[in-house]
């Protein structure tokens, strides 16, 4: 994974993407239509202006190059009711921490953080491949010293070949 710049703009995501995919940022900005940094909420004098990209784009952006994303949730909550009221909710898994080191110590994806922000709370994307975190604010990162909130998981899609097997196919439902 080559390591790219931002240069001070607010598109973590875009350059995130365009490192794990090996594009170029405006590759990954022309199929999207948008950079994320369009002002939508002019009432902010900071960072909280822009537009940004939802994680649903980068799953959209995948599957333009062929990859399948996964969003893994790092703590999921299973609840009797859809309320996931604190007093009900209980988590899916016993260490979703160690869930989300297997599934990355093997892959490549996109990283999302929690950003150490006093003012207001944000959050900041990373391109992360089996080891290797890059910060697209031109830098590598440490895993230990970000708060993981999410990660986008890119998957090749393999294409089965249309030729015809000569071997017989076994009906559904048929043993091995």
């Amino acid at each position: 994974m080559k390591q790219l710049d931002m240069g001070g703009k607010c598109q973590c995501m875009v350059y995130s993407a365009a490192m794990i995919l090996d594009k170029t940022p405006r590759q990954i900005e022309s199929v999207l239509g948008v950079t994320g940094m369009e002002v939508w909420w002019i009432q902010f004098n900071d960072l909280r202006r822009f537009r940004g990209l939802h994680e649903q784009e980068i799953i959209d952006i995948g599957l333009h190059f062929g990859y399948a994303v996964s969003l893994i949730q790092i703590d999921p909550l299973l609840s009797p009711d859809s309320t996931l009221s604190e007093d009900l909710a209980k988590p899916a898994y016993s260490s979703g921490r160690e869930r989300l080191r297997r599934l990355m110590a093997s892959s490549k994806g996109m990283v999302i953080a929690q950003m150490d922000n006093k003012r207001f709370e944000a959050y900041h994307a990373y391109a992360w491949d089996s080891g290797e975190l890059l910060d697209p604010r031109g830098m590598a990162a440490n895993i230990e010293d970000i708060n993981i909130i999410a990660y986008l998981m890119f998957s090749k899609i393999q294409v089965k070949s249309k030729t015809k097997s000569k071997s017989k196919s076994k009906p559904l439902g048929s043993t091995l």
